[in-house]
């Protein structure tokens, strides 16, 4: 590890659109990777549906010099270009998930073998013909690529493919609900809806079963990713599991590879390649296996009792889980109605961080001022957000005294 590696106030940053199931899985599997070499993790949420980079991005990437950045895909294409612009201009050591950059690191799921397998179980074990495909994010390598392959197994089966049953739900459960629904005024017809991940699969099955069809049994559903919500619905949604945590922790040992000047598709410690990398230099590809998880939204019978009873419990321990956490939720959301100041939404915030999950979070507030001149500066300093001050400070479980200090928004 390099001395840079090393140093405490210089981490890996890795960039992201939401932090959710998915993203939440790929930074267990990094944590486990870094955690162990003393180096910390900063996972930066940008939710901005814009060509432009968010300044305080920026700012982070420019002036704090992160030893190194892991991307996921971001929410637009020109914001994509934008953040591999920059980073091509800082000279960073990165890799990339979920995407095909030419040149680069890139992890991902073996997006191929998964919806392969998904095909061979529709076409060929449930005699599917008509199939609708709901399309994620057309700038999204994995959404891309998954489609080719729903295109190519109707193909390789002399199965033509009906461009009517195939729509856009840009990967969003709202858009999918509204576009499928509009299709099943036209038509009933199709036999199978494949989507490109399990939220909007979990849609679907919904305004299926609304317009009076059946889940399996006049229409198979599947997802892909196999979040959690996927065995929470009756009958559980077939999907394929991406390996997530798998995929952060090669995408964490490529990044350390590059610090250490190795072989950025060997482990930390160097050695050979893991399976499926390609490339050489700085640039290789690793592809990690999926797997194709069968449930009951294609499957008529799960297995008999046994089975009804096994799923019956793992989605109630499952839904326990997300109702202990809703409550949270809706107790610190009451407690924040009844706060008058920015004192006592720190209050709030340090007295219910436990209960929805916190171990260690920082609540800021930081004065606003106008954007940018046309000057172009670049943000840095106290010229766009002014100063910022401390509200909350929660750290281990406790709650500690915020540091009165105001200091420069870029420390953020």
């Amino acid at each position: 590890m390099t001395t840079a590696a090393r140093d405490a106030r210089r981490a890996v940053v890795v960039v992201t659109v939401a932090f959710d199931a998915y993203q939440i899985a790929l930074v267990r599997g990094m944590l486990e990777v870094l955690a162990p070499r003393d180096v910390p993790l900063v996972v930066y949420c940008t939710q901005f549906e814009t060509a432009r980079l968010p300044e305080s991005l920026v700012c982070l990437l420019r002036h704090h010099s992160p030893v190194g950045v892991i991307t996921m895909d971001v929410n637009t294409a020109e914001q994509r270009e934008a953040l591999l612009g920059l980073l091509a201009e800082l000279r960073l050591p990165t890799v990339h998930i979920a995407q095909d950059v030419p040149g680069a690191a890139c992890v991902r799921g073996d997006n191929d073998q998964g919806m392969s397998a998904v095909m061979a179980h529709l076409l060929d074990e449930r005699g599917v013909r008509r199939p609708v495909m709901i399309r994620g994010f057309e700038h999204a390598a994995d959404h891309i690529e998954r489609e080719r392959v729903f295109r190519r197994e109707l193909a390789a089966r002399g199965l033509a493919v009906d461009e009517e049953l195939v729509i856009d739900g840009q990967a969003r459960h709202d858009v999918a609900d509204q576009e499928l629904r509009k299709l099943l005024r036209r038509r009933t017809d199709m036999d199978a809806v494949v989507t490109t991940d399990d939220y909007v699969a979990t849609a679907v099955m919904k305004a299926v079963t609304d317009h009076g069809l059946r889940v399996p049994g006049d229409v198979a559903v599947t997802g892909f990713d196999n979040y959690p919500t996927s065995a929470m619905t009756w009958p559980g949604i077939t999907t394929v599991d991406q390996n997530l945590p798998d995929q952060g922790r090669v995408a964490a040992e490529l990044l350390l590879a590059q610090l250490e000047g190795g072989h950025p598709a060997g482990g930390a410690e160097g050695g050979e390649p893991p399976e499926g990398a390609e490339g050489g230099g700085h640039a290789a590809r690793v592809e990690v296996p999926c797997t194709l998880v069968v449930r009951g939204s294609t499957l008529t019978a799960e297995g008999g009792v046994d089975e009804l009873i096994r799923t019956a419990v793992r989605i109630t321990r499952t839904a326990t889980g997300h109702s202990r956490a809703q409550d949270a939720i809706v107790g610190m959301s009451r407690d924040l109605l009844g706060c008058r100041s920015l004192d006592d939404v720190g209050g709030v915030l340090a007295a219910h961080a436990g209960r929805v999950g916190l171990t260690r979070c920082f609540l800021v507030a930081f004065d606003l001022v106008p954007d940018l001149a046309e000057d172009g500066t670049d943000g840095h300093g106290t010229d766009r957000y002014g100063t910022a001050w401390l509200v909350a400070d929660v750290r281990d479980g406790r709650a500690h005294v915020p540091d009165p200090e105001r200091f420069s928004s870029c420390r953020l």
